[in-house]
């Protein structure tokens, strides 16, 4: 995108409303998750920032600031919602120590959350204490108007191995002695080697009774198992299907006030805008990529502020 619509539209979208509304104490609050770590030296981790307490959501411009000596960016990822808005910056300066996004939502996204954000992976590269701060932050809502919300910055603390607990000893056993003694056996006083037994008087032996045959139980045959039928097979899930065109090109006309623009975006990339006559009538042309393409046309006034976003379509060009 040229340099000069991107500044009409995030001043537009984001810092006019910002500096329209004066800093009030509000409910809505960025934070990390997780917000405070212990982490070994030389090893990647990840942290998400939320956003949670609010109304609704359009869009935003973050700035993150860290310690380069302290950490090494390695990836920022958009989470949930954040993954489909129009991206006008997702940058990391590891030279600086700067994060940097902005970026407006095509429908806004409703509360009160908490919505992740951005996921951030980084690398820690010494042993010391640090943070991850939010230093600048613009967020608007539905009515393009600013929300005010309070932050959380997410501390680090980089130790060379991560102190395990001590492992709870239990007392030994008391030592056995050497040798140990056998008690003495104590001769029966009753029985001495001169006595002898008395004999044991006539006994009549009784004869058991004869067995008896055992009587096994009657089997059974088997019942026949119940046979259910087959499960009839699931179809497989069909991609959807777009229109498809021949063309390279792709006319859209229609009416909004007049004197407004009509900006398009194909695939998230800004293409071109055109101005509404007295009217308010106005016809564009879009050029099409090969395969498929997002067309999102986007009503913004002549000082570059989202009025709505007027269509969305994807078409499949041969």
């Amino acid at each position: 995108m040229p340099q000069k619509n991107w500044k009409i539209f995030l001043l537009t979208i984001f810092l006019l409303s910002f500096w329209a509304f004066p800093v009030m104490a509000g409910d809505a609050e960025l934070y990390f998750n997780p917000q405070q770590i212990t982490i070994e030296a030389g090893n990647t981790y990840q942290t998400t920032l939320n956003f949670t307490n609010f109304t609704s959501l359009q869009g935003m411009e973050l700035e993150l600031s860290f310690d380069p000596a302290l950490i090494e960016i390695k990836d920022l990822s958009l989470e949930g919602d954040l993954a489909k808005a129009l991206t006008m910056e997702k940058s990391f300066d590891n030279t600086k120590g700067i994060i940097r996004y902005s970026g407006a939502l095509t429908k806004p996204v409703y509360g009160p959350g908490p919505l992740p954000l951005m996921k951030i992976s980084f690398k820690t590269l010494k042993l010391a204490e640090g943070f991850l701060k939010i230093t600048k932050v613009t967020m608007v809502d539905e009515n393009v108007k600013g929300i005010v919300a309070t932050t959380k910055e997410f501390s680090l603390k980089v130790v060379t191995n991560i102190p395990t607990p001590l492992p709870i000893s239990e007392p030994a056993p008391a030592p056995m002695p050497n040798n140990p003694v056998a008690p003495e056996l104590q001769p029966n006083p009753e029985q001495t080697p001169e006595s002898a037994p008395e004999p044991i008087p006539n006994q009549q032996i009784e004869t058991p009774p004869a067995p008896q045959p055992e009587t096994k139980p009657e089997l059974k045959p088997d019942p026949k198992p119940e046979t259910k039928p087959a499960p009839k097979p699931i179809p497989k899930p069909q991609p959807p299907k777009y229109p498809q065109v021949k063309t390279a090109t792709l006319g859209f006309s229609g009416k909004i006030k007049p004197g407004d623009y009509v900006k398009v975006y194909v695939n998230g990339k800004y293409q071109g805008k055109v101005k509404a006559d007295r009217k308010g009538s106005y016809k564009i042309s879009v050029k099409l990529n090969k395969g498929l393409n997002k067309i999102t046309l986007l009503e913004v006034t002549p000082k570059g502020k989202l009025v709505k976003v007027i269509s969305q379509k994807v078409v499949e060009r041969r």
